[in-house]
Parts: structure tokens; C-alpha cells; sequence
């Protein structure tokens, strides 16, 4: 599901991409990224339930851990007791990754969907947008469509295109380029999952020659 995630968002909005895209393709792309990054969260939690059961973890009195203990944050105490310190060094490597993506999943499964911007204005040129805004407006009023058109059009060649996305800039959301991000998101699931399937390796009984298949 990740993988199909970035492959469509490359295809959708190539990185290389020359125009402004569609209405359609930005759309897309946002559900892509719903997608995307629901998955990166629970892949990663799946991970630490996978650590946690196949290590036998519980509370000191041996019940199990409760689901709000289970985690690979520096708070999850309890989760991480029995694991080695170079499965607790990945962890901590990944303490600001964890961050950026349960602020971004818990803010769009409870909050606020994500937002593909379909075009930007030049901060210099803020006024002017909103000029050439009134004025279209005026002119239609006055069913001048030839100048209205000609005004928006003016107005259009102000806005660029960013692969960006966000929460509404009203909350100062954190914004983030999408083509970078997404394959470095993808990297790092992979990177856990490795680092735990090398966890469990002593528990399962698994040969080091085993750990290429």
C-alpha cells in the first residue's frame, strides 16, 4: 500500500512537473497522501505490537501492556525494557521521525484533512493578486467578460506551482515537499522493519546466513 502510494503520487505530479496541475490531479494526489501516511503510522505501530508479542513484554506483574503503552517513543518505557540498545539506538534515531508522523496522522484521523496547495503567490506579489482580484470582480459586474477574462488570466501568470502539502496555513501548519518526503517515509518503515526482524532473530532461533531472505 505504501509503495502504491508514492508510484501513483510520481506518476500523478511528476517531480518535473511544468504547469500547474489539475483540480483532478491534486485531488488525487491528497488522497494519496491520506493514504500514505495512515499506512506509515500503523506500519510502524505494528511493528512495536510485533516486538512486544514475540518478546513476551508485559507490566512488572506480568499482565499485558496496556495498547496506549506500546510504542517506539522515548516515552513507551515499559515497550522498550527488553529490547537491545542497538534496537533502542534505531528507535531514538527515528524520535523526530515518529514525531512529524503521529502530529501528522493523529491531526488528519481526528482534525484536519491535508491540503495539496493547486498554486502559490509570490509574497512580493500578494498585492497585486489581489488587485487584478477586485478588478476581475468589477468587470464582471459590469458584464465586461473580455475584460474579465483578460484580468484573471493576468492574474493566473502571478501563481506558481509547489508540490507542497499542509494543514490550513491559518493554523501555521508545517509544511512539507512531497517527493522527497514520501520515499524517505517509505525508507524508513523499511529500515525498522529490518531493524526489528534483526531483533527477534535470537528469540525465533534464526541463522545469521538467515537474515538475506
Amino acid at each position: 500500500m505504501l509503495w502504491r502510494c508514492v508510484k501513483r503520487t510520481f506518476e500523478t505530479i511528476p517531480p518535473d512537473l511544468g504547469e500547474k496541475p489539475s483540480s483532478d490531479q491534486t485531488k488525487d494526489v491528497t488522497i494519496f497522501l491520506h493514504c500514505f501516511i495512515i499506512h506509515v503510522f500503523g506500519a510502524c505501530d505494528d511493528l512495536a505490537w510485533i516486538l512486544v508479542h514475540e518478546k513476551g513484554i508485559t507490566k512488572p506483574d506480568g499482565s499485558d501492556l496496556p495498547p496506549a503503552w506500546i510504542g517506539f517513543r522515548k516515552d513507551n518505557k515499559h515497550a522498550r525494557k527488553q529490547l537491545s540498545a542497538k534496537m533502542l539506538g534505531v528507535f531514538d534515531g527515528f524520535e523526530k521521525r515518529f514525531k512529524h508522523v503521529e502530529e501528522f496522522r493523529h491531526s488528519l484521523a481526528y482534525r484536519i484533512p491535508f491540503y495539496v496547495p493547486p498554486y502559490n503567490i509570490p509574497t512580493d506579489q500578494e498585492d497585486d493578486y489581489r488587485r487584478l482580484e477586485r478588478d476581475s470582480w468589477d468587470a464582471l459586474m459590469r458584464r465586461d467578460l473580455e475584460e474579465h477574462q483578460r484580468l484573471k488570466a493576468e492574474q493566473d501568470d502571478l501563481t506558481f506551482f509547489r508540490p507542497w502539502f499542509t494543514h490550513p496555513h491559518s493554523e501555521n501548519s508545517p509544511t512539507m515537499v512531497i517527493h522527497p518526503q514520501m520515499p524517505a517515509d517509505f525508507d524508513a518503515v523499511l529500515e525498522l522493519g529490518e531493524a526489528t526482524f534483526r531483533e527477534l532473530q535470537p528469540a525465533s532461533g534464526l541463522m545469521a546466513e538467515d537474515s538475506d531472505m
